[in-house]
Parts: C-alpha cells; structure tokens; sequence
C-alpha cells in the first residue's frame, strides 16, 4: 500500500478545537502542522494534497509566493482558506488566491469534515481543484 496523502495544515490551528487527526484520517488521510514560511520546502513532496491556511495570519506576501512555488512544482496541492467570521472572503479573493474553498472560525468539526469530503472527491475528478464557489441565482 502506498504512503497516505499528506494534508498541510498550518500551525496558526492547531489551536482551533477541531479533532485534526481522527478527520483526517476518516478519509485515509495524514497530516502535519506547518510553517506556512516553510512551505517551500514541501514542494517536492507529491503526496501533499491539500494545504490549510489562515487567510489573517499565514497570507502573508512571502507565504503566498512560497506557496505558488510549491504549486508550481510537481504537485498541485488544493488551498483551504480559512477567515474570521466577521471577515468572510469574497469569491473574488477566492478565485485570485487560487482557493479550492474556505473555511469560517472558529472552526467545527462538521465544517472540516465537509471540506475533506469535498477535497476526497476532488481527487477522483482532477478538474474540480480550484474554487467551487456557491452557486449564483439571479435575484
């Protein structure tokens, strides 16, 4: 059997009261907290599928460049971003970072667990890897 697919996730939520690991490994996932300022150095691990970030702290200008180096390397790992609630993204923000989806704190387990699914699934239909955005409905 080959390695698990490696979920990012940075150290900033570790913090989150969000059972990481027994989610993560729902889907046969593992996982490990992350300096988002590190993220180069994943870059030629091509079992990295996904990475989770704090939009507040961890987009910052060199996490960011750091990451489209990382996307830009062998692997194409799926960006979670998450925001504070009083601070929702736009799909706009969204689109332009790349996102695959988004995520409100303070985190629950049901919306993680929700993500992961959507993440899981991705993997079966390679062209569902970036936002999926809600739908718009003429009003």
């Amino acid at each position: 059997m080959g390695r698990a697919a490696v979920i990012a996730i940075s150290e900033v939520l570790a913090g989150e009261r969000v059972h990481w690991q027994e989610i993560v490994e729902e889907f046969g996932f593992s996982m490990r907290f992350i300096d988002p300022d590190a993220l180069q150095e994943m870059s030629s691990d091509s079992d990295l599928i996904a990475i989770i970030l704090d939009y507040g702290k961890d987009c910052r200008r060199s996490a960011i460049e750091q990451l489209l180096r990382v996307r830009n390397g062998r692997s194409q790992p799926r960006l979670v971003l998450c925001h504070g609630i009083a601070n929702p993204l736009e799909d706009r923000e969204l689109d332009a970072a790349g996102a695959f989806d988004a995520l409100a704190r303070p985190l629950s387990d049901r919306e993680v667990r929700q993500t992961l699914g959507f993440l899981w699934r991705s993997l079966e239909r390679p062209a569902a890897s970036t936002w999926h955005g809600k739908p718009r409905h003429p009003g």
